[in-house]
């Protein structure tokens, strides 16, 4: 009797972990859901948020926007850019801002005018004064804010969807894959990942995310080889990766939500309790923990993810 009591409870814990294994549920890690922040049925192409705490949103089609009290309200700056895709924060006191056209954004609200004429779509910077700009169809740019230099380091005729820069090595993505560059000047070399790639993020330990149309895939050799991530995302589209300076990882998929995973990628957490909408197109998190969530046509979330 005893040993059908214990193998009774076996299979009754058993059912409830394959019962909960989608739900928002860990035993370390409690999110707080999402609430709605603001900009209703608008999508909010671009985020990011300076170590003032002060939030900058890039929409599509309008301003730029920026909060001061956690999202809670918010307040045009009247830029000169009317689409926005990228933000990238050098400094508080200079703010890059791409989409049609790029423009940076100083102290006093003085807007200082780069290029009108091209579009662009990512934005990164390395730690020598670095500026890469990705374009739509001219490639990318690399700008050098000491020297007050500029050259166009190729990839070109395809959308340059992010740009993320390893040390001496750039990384690039598009419609045709993930692309690396170990020195200015020299040849793009083309890793193993050929399906769109949208998204690019690196850990502290120099692990490189790569966020693809047919789901996420992880290098732990600066690009030359990739793993497959296998995690059901419920929806293989991994438009957006975030990390934070603890490492915790957050992804956004196009249609399935966002999830976290504290253990560098090796067990996740679905964290999108309080989404009305899940087709996620931004994201950028505060040093206490707050996720902020751009939604296609969806407008803007916020929640504490840890």
């Amino acid at each position: 009797m005893k040993y059908f009591t214990k193998t009774f409870q076996k299979i009754f814990i058993l059912i409830f972990l394959l019962l909960n294994c989608e739900k928002d549920w860990d035993p370390v890690v409690s999110p707080i859901p999402f609430k709605k922040v603001g900009f209703d049925k608008i999508s909010v192409a671009s985020l990011s948020i300076d170590s003032n705490g002060t939030i900058f949103a890039g929409l599509v089609a309008e301003s730029v926007y920026i909060s001061k009290d956690n999202g809670e309200t918010w307040s045009s700056i009247n830029s000169p850019i009317r689409a926005t895709y990228a933000i990238e924060v050098v400094t508080d006191d200079s703010i890059y801002f791409g989409g049609s056209g790029l423009y940076i954004f100083l102290k006093q609200q003085i807007w200082r005018t780069i290029y009108t004429s091209l579009f662009i779509h990512s934005i990164a910077r390395d730690q020598k004064g670095g500026i890469y700009i990705g374009t739509d169809f001219d490639g990318i740019i690399f700008k050098n804010t000491i020297k007050q230099e500029s050259r166009n380091l190729g990839l070109s005729d395809v959308p340059v969807n992010d740009i993320k820069v390893l040390e001496n090595r750039l990384f690039a993505c598009n419609i045709n894959g993930l692309f690396y560059l170990d020195t200015l000047g020299h040849q793009w070399k083309k890793t193993s990942l050929q399906q769109e790639v949208y998204s690019i993020a690196i850990n502290s330990s120099n692990f490189i995310f790569a966020g693809t149309s047919e789901g996420l895939y992880v290098s732990d050799d600066a690009g030359l080889s990739w793993q497959f991530i296998s995690y059901d995302f419920q929806v293989q589209d991994i438009r957006v990766i975030k990390i934070d300076v603890d490492d915790n990882i957050i992804v956004g998929t196009n249609g399935g939500g966002v999830y976290l995973s504290t253990t560098n990628g090796t067990s996740w957490m679905k964290i999108s309790s309080g989404l009305q909408q899940k087709k996620i197109i931004s994201m950028a998190f505060s040093p206490e923990k707050i996720l902020y969530v751009g939604i296609e046509y969806g407008g803007m979330y916020k929640g504490k993810y840890y």
